[in-house]
């Protein structure tokens, strides 16, 4: 059976911890990914998903818009209201990826068996994790497809 370490991916998208909310969903476009992760260093300080990204503007813009119906017979709901919206947005917009991305994420030890790794991704209900080497230091990543298609293979 395969060790992590033959089956982890290599190159996986990665984005500061600095940029915009904006930079990464220009980056899962480019990358053809729906995640990257934040390392600092050598290691794996952060994921940041577009599951993260849609909850942050569900609480930051959407939640707000819920209420459009209740304003549009609002004497302002042609200038203030739409103004507010459009406030929320642009701040929506440059929110930091440190504002919104998992610190710490689990992580997967390439020297893990398949078993060890479907365990981890189980219990966790993971959809992706970094790959890591005895020292911490990150040397890959691994999806819950990988995992999956080698388990078929065993």
């Amino acid at each position: 059976m395969k060790t992590i370490a033959e089956l982890k991916r290599t190159n996986p998208p990665t984005i500061s911890k600095d940029a915009t909310l904006a930079d990464a969903v220009r980056l899962f476009g480019e990358s053809h990914e729906e995640f990257a992760f934040i390392v600092e260093g050598k290691k794996a300080a952060g994921i940041i998903t577009d599951g993260d990204v849609l909850r942050a503007f569900y609480v930051r813009v959407a939640a707000y818009l819920e209420d459009l119906q209740k304003y549009e017979k609002h004497p302002h709901a042609g200038s203030e209201f739409d103004e507010e919206v459009r406030e929320r947005a642009e701040n929506f917009k440059k929110m930091r990826v440190s504002d919104v991305m998992t610190h710490r994420p689990r992580h997967v030890d390439e020297e893990w068996s398949l078993a060890e790794a479907v365990e981890l991704f189980r219990k966790n209900n993971l959809k992706r994790a970094p790959v890591v080497n005895s020292k911490g230091e990150m040397t890959g990543f691994i999806k819950r497809a990988d995992v999956a298609a080698a388990a078929m293979e065993a």
